[in-house]
C-alpha cells in the first residue's frame, strides 16, 4: 500500500526512476480499488448509460490517469527508454507486449541519464 500511495504523492513527476517494485505494487493496488469501485457501481446500478461502468469507476480512473502515466514513465526511465515509449501502447497486441516486457525488466545497478539508480538508493 505504501507503494501506492508513495506514487500517488509524485503524481505529476515525470522526472526520475521507479524500481520495478514501485510500479507493479501501483498496479495492483490501482487494479484491486478499480475492481472494488466497479462492483459498487454495477450492483447499486449507477452504471452510466449501456456502458457497464459507473461514475465511481470513470471518477477513479480519471484522478489517476496522470499518476499512472508518471509512473509509467518513471518505470520506463529506469530501464533506460524515454517516456515517449508509452505512445507504443497504441500499436495493438505488439505495443502492449512490448510494453508489459520493458516494465518486467529489472532495474539497471547503475545510473543513467534519468537519475540514480533506486535500487543502490534504498539500499
Amino acid at each position: 500500500m505504501k507503494w501506492f500511495i508513495k506514487s500517488i504523492y509524485k503524481y505529476a513527476k515525470f522526472s526520475g526512476r521507479a524500481q520495478r517494485k514501485e510500479f507493479w505494487m501501483y498496479t495492483l493496488f490501482y487494479i484491486i480499488f478499480g475492481t472494488i469501485l466497479w462492483h459498487i457501481d454495477t450492483t447499486h446500478s449507477v452504471n452510466i448509460g449501456d456502458y457497464k461502468y459507473g461514475i465511481l469507476f470513470l471518477f477513479y480512473n480519471i484522478v489517476l490517469l496522470l499518476p499512472t502515466l508518471a509512473v509509467s514513465v518513471r518505470r520506463l526511465h529506469d530501464v533506460d527508454e524515454s517516456g515517449w515509449m508509452l505512445l507504443l501502447f497504441v500499436i495493438p497486441l505488439i505495443g502492449f507486449l512490448w510494453l508489459l516486457v520493458l516494465f518486467l525488466t529489472t532495474s539497471s545497478k547503475k545510473d543513467n541519464k534519468h537519475g540514480k539508480s533506486p535500487l543502490l538508493i534504498s539500499s
